[in-house]
């Protein structure tokens, strides 16, 4: 029988994006060969409540839904958002759910860089949590005027008011520290930066190791 994953979209405007991406890299991958060789791919889309503030800790809706997600009896559930894989413990103690830990797979990517330095542009939950330290990677920390902006950038692009003021900071913040390697530790992050116009700037969409690890397993 056919691997099932389950690909689940806490902020709605990803399900397009990280959809299509897929797709795009599975058809590049040598398993596909026509229609009836693609997975099959469930995807909810969820009211989920943000916990972009460090101390917003409540996760009981979300382990209802990962409940619901189980009953289909699926290989694998893809969290696609980053803050949420910070209660990835609790969410599996609790549901006995297969969650592939996006922290897992960012230990492997950042372990290739250890040679440079390392900032982690996410949610206040995420950082403070250290969702993404490791022992051996050197970090620059962005400060406490930084992480402000993009608390404020993320609750913006959420509620579709203008962030361009945001943009514009972090944007020169990046170029001010482009000698380090830049993650994307927020599914809205490269959007609200429009990084990948940004000539010269290393950086990680986390979620893209979602797809890598998707495509592995065809």
């Amino acid at each position: 029988m056919r691997k099932i994953w389950i690909l689940w979209w806490i902020w709605p405007e990803a399900s397009a994006q990280f959809y299509l991406k897929l797709i795009e890299h599975i058809k590049k991958s040598w398993a596909i060969i026509s229609n009836k060789d693609f997975p099959q791919i469930i995807i909810n889309s969820v009211n989920a409540p943000e916990i972009i503030g460090f101390g917003d800790d409540s996760v009981d809706d979300y382990i209802l839904w990962i409940e619901e997600l189980v009953i289909h009896q699926v290989d694998s559930i893809y969290m696609i958002c980053n803050t949420i894989h910070a209660y990835h413990q609790k969410l599996v103690e609790e549901t006995w759910a297969n969650i592939i830990n996006i922290r897992n797979l960012v230990r492997s990517f950042l372990a290739w860089l250890v040679d440079r330095v390392t900032c982690i542009l996410g949610t206040e939950n995420t950082i403070k949590s250290w969702l993404y330290s490791f022992e051996g990677i050197n970090y620059m920390n962005v400060d406490d005027t930084i992480q402000y902006h993009i608390q404020n950038a993320i609750m913006k692009f959420n509620s579709w008011k203008d962030y361009s003021l945001e943009r514009w900071i972090l944007q020169k913040f990046i170029y001010d520290n482009q000698h380090c390697f830049f993650v994307c530790a927020c599914t809205e992050m490269r959007d609200i930066i429009w990084i990948e116009q940004m000539i010269g700037v290393d950086y990680l969409e986390t979620m893209d190791l979602f797809i890598d690890d998707i495509v592995a397993k065809l």
